[in-house]
């Protein structure tokens, strides 16, 4: 088991984006799923998951933003992650939630923001181009 450790949900539902993450970031522990549902639940039952604290959800380029909306909406006020959603042109949003658990706001960011982010917090063994990140550049 790995409790104590800090995870990342990754939704991607393209083979290729899914290697990527899996292979990209070693020293990072990574769960990529392809269900948007199977995410929402283990946020639902983050408690139950016995892995770890879950650290951010990153959605990659997988769904539309109104469906991201719609994940936003069901996320639990208990969660105190960032949700990173990557657009399929490389820009996004990221969702923080308040310090005193008083909600969550919502950012816009640029490609090089998101690249930044990926650089930022899953950087550990040199910073190689995710599928979703190569306009980013």
């Amino acid at each position: 088991m790995n409790e104590g450790r800090k995870l990342t949900i990754v939704l991607t539902r393209t083979e290729v984006n899914k290697k990527s993450w899996e292979g990209m970031f070693p020293g990072s522990p990574i769960i990529v799923l392809k269900e948007i549902e199977l995410v929402r639940e283990i946020l639902l039952t983050q408690g139950m998951l016995g892995h770890g604290e879950i650290e951010r959800v990153v959605l990659d380029g997988e769904i539309e933003p109104l469906a991201f909306l719609d994940f936003l909406s069901t996320v639990p006020p208990r969660f105190l992650g960032d949700i990173l959603f990557i657009t399929s042109a490389g820009s996004g949003f990221l969702s923080s939630s308040v310090p005193r658990g008083d909600g969550r706001v919502l950012y816009p960011l640029l490609n090089r923001d998101v690249a930044f982010y990926i650089r930022l917090h899953f950087d550990q063994v040199g910073h190689r181009e995710l599928p979703s990140l190569a306009v980013a550049a």
